[in-house]
Parts: C-alpha cells; sequence; structure tokens
C-alpha cells in the first residue's frame, strides 16, 4: 500500500505500538505457581533465557511481517526464576531483598509491554503460561554466556520492572529511560554481555528498528526449544 509522505513514520509507530500491547491487569498481583506448559519442562530454563511468542491476533500476524528473515514471532521477553537468585552463591553484587519474598515460587517473564486502548505501558512481570496464553508459536533462545552473566540478564529486567520503566512511546532506541518489547531485551542482553549482541538490523518505514528476528541474529544466541500449535 502506497503512503504519502510523511506517513512512513506514523505507520512505523502503530505497528512497533501493537506489536507491544498487551491486557492491562495489574502485574503486581500475583498468582499462583505456574505447571509445566504445552509439554515443556520448565526447570529445563534458566533465568535470562529468552523466550519470543507468536500470538493468535489480527496485529501478532501483522508485526510477524516486520521481521525480514524469520517471522515467527511478534513480541520477546525474559525469563525470571527467582530461585536461580534465592539460591545462587554468586549474587553478592546482586541486591535481592526488592524481590525475594514478593514473588511466589515460578518461572516469569519480564517484557515491555503497552495497553492495547491507551497504549501506556511499561515493564511488567507475568507468569509464563499467563505470556503465551494464546500463542500460537513460541521458542527459548539462550546466550552463550556463564550462568552468573545470564543471571545478571534476568535481575537487569526484573529492576527496570521494580523501577516501573515506561514504554517506549517514541521508539527511540537511543533513550534507555524507557523500552519497547524487542528493545528491552536487547539493552538488557548487550549491558550485562557489555557488547551489541543484539542490534537494530530492520530498516522498516525509514527508520532502524530492532525486529523481533533480531533479537536472536547472533550467532551467540541459541535457539534451544520451540513449540508450535496444530490448532
Amino acid at each position: 500500500m502506497e503512503n504519502r509522505p510523511g506517513e512512513h513514520q506514523v505507520m512505523l509507530l502503530l505497528l512497533l505500538l501493537f506489536m507491544c500491547l498487551g491486557c492491562n491487569a495489574s502485574s503486581k498481583n500475583f498468582p499462583p505457581p505456574t505447571t509445566p506448559h504445552q509439554g515443556f519442562a520448565l526447570e529445563n530454563l534458566q533465568a535470562g533465557d529468552i523466550i519470543c511468542r507468536m500470538g493468535k491476533g489480527y496485529f501478532s500476524n501483522l508485526f510477524r511481517q516486520v521481521s525480514q528473515r524469520d517471522d515467527r514471532f511478534s513480541h520477546a521477553g525474559i525469563i525470571y526464576h527467582r530461585a536461580s537468585f534465592t539460591s545462587a552463591k554468586d549474587n553478592s553484587d546482586m541486591d535481592t531483598s526488592s524481590f525475594s519474598t514478593q514473588l511466589p515460587a515460578g518461572y516469569y517473564v519480564v517484557h515491555a509491554e503497552a495497553d492495547e486502548t491507551t497504549g501506556v505501558g511499561g515493564v511488567k512481570i507475568e507468569l509464563i503460561d499467563s505470556f503465551l496464553h494464546h500463542s500460537v508459536h513460541w521458542s527459548i533462545f539462550r546466550v552463550a554466556a556463564a550462568e552468573v552473566s545470564q543471571r545478571a540478564i534476568a535481575h537487569r529486567a526484573y529492576l527496570h520492572y521494580d523501577c516501573e520503566t515506561p514504554f517506549d512511546l517514541k521508539f527511540n532506541a537511543r533513550d534507555t529511560a524507557a523500552f519497547y518489547c524487542t528493545e528491552f531485551v536487547a539493552h538488557c542482553v548487550n549491558t550485562v554481555m557489555n557488547k551489541q549482541l543484539i542490534q537494530a538490523q530492520t530498516k522498516f518505514g525509514g527508520h532502524w528498528v530492532i525486529a523481533p528476528d533480531d533479537v536472536y541474529a547472533a550467532p551467540e544466541i541459541k535457539e534451544i526449544y520451540t513449540f508450535h500449535s496444530s490448532h
């Protein structure tokens, strides 16, 4: 479809916004611990893993088209597992007091999401079953790094939730005070690894953006599990 001059940026913002849309349930109210999801043994997850999903909705199908190499996904987040911190012996540099008692045991996803009616949002946390609800396809990716670095990725993600970091409505990757979904994952991974593993490799509407498939484009980030619904 042809756009008049000046419409590219508007279309980009709308597309990226809907890619990160979600319900506005309070992420401070935690449900009971999760159970194994869709046959996958959750014990195989590690804090700091990256999870990508593809939903059933219209906009999920639309946003997969932003990816130019692999259009399986429309959203991404970071796995958080409280036990990884409370049982680890090498967390002396991490202040876990803010979350050691808040979360019931379970596997969570920390991600940046905006409200579907207002566009307002930020970094939130929810159980993996909730995150994957209505997903038709999802995969787990792991950064090739020491376990302490992987936990540090999850820790940084949680701190942004705890600080109520807002959603990046301007989609400005240079501004680390707010994030859109894939930008959030990139920031957490790149900061801990001290290198630009995840980069904006997709040009859309005249702008460079971090598409879902940019999140795992680096050879150091490996896909370790994938699920596809037959329904």
